[in-house]
């Protein structure tokens, strides 16, 4: 039985449409449209590789992709937090 990796999974899945295997601002912008977000500023796309592009290669490889996924789960932790206090202040 092998072993699957959701992240790997989903990312490949991104990439089998590029012939260059990874995510550049290019590509970014079609998967954001692709994703129903609208077409995107230049500077939008900028600001999304910058947050994405860990490594600063200029496109989002799979390690990059991986942080971007760590990235949300933090996002989803602190928020869930936020909530236990707001919850906790108010008496619940």
């Amino acid at each position: 039985l092998q072993k699957c990796d959701p992240v790997d999974e989903i990312f490949m899945s991104l990439c089998n449409t590029f012939e260059d295997g990874v995510i550049n601002e290019k590509n970014l912008r079609t998967i954001m449209r692709n994703l129903g977000c609208g077409d995107l500023s230049d500077g939008e796309v900028r600001r999304l590789m910058n947050v994405v592009d860990r490594d600063r290669d200029g496109a989002i490889g799979l390690e990059d992709f991986r942080g971007l996924s760590l990235l949300q789960k933090e996002i989803d932790d602190r928020n869930i937090q936020k909530e236990g206090v707001q919850s906790h202040s108010e008496g619940r």
